[in-house]
């Protein structure tokens, strides 16, 4: 019995894959525009900082989730382009743990995608 109950144990932990407590987010502004004030704030937090993007320009804005509380929860991504505001929504995470270690943001002139990646 105590070693099925080994097995059951180590069959769940392994497979439970966690990436920790930071997300990586690559912001691509595909725009002819700057975009100013951007900020991803995991469930409408205080944004941290905010970042500036030149045209054309590529930049890495990392959110640390350690400090957020167990709950479930998604990311809101804030922005200013050609004096509008915009607010997206994106993802999930769970009990405050992020599903995804890296994402690329493209942001469009009407469009913004996000496209998770496997880091290996």
């Amino acid at each position: 019995m105590k070693k099925l109950t080994l097995l059951i144990l180590v069959v769940v932990f392994a497979s439970c894959h966690f990436y920790g407590s930071k997300v990586e987010f690559e912001i691509v502004n595909n725009t002819e525009f700057v975009i100013d004030s951007l900020n991803i704030v995991p469930n409408s937090e205080k944004p941290l900082k905010n970042i500036i993007l030149k045209p054309y320009q590529k930049s890495m804005y990392v959110v640390d989730m350690s400090d957020i509380p167990p709950i479930d929860g998604s990311y809101n991504l804030s922005y200013k382009m050609n004096n509008e505001f915009v607010n997206k929504n994106y993802g999930y995470y769970s009990n405050g743990i992020p599903l995804e270690e890296y994402v690329v943001v493209t942001i469009e002139k009407d469009t913004v995608t996000f496209n998770p990646k496997e880091i290996e």
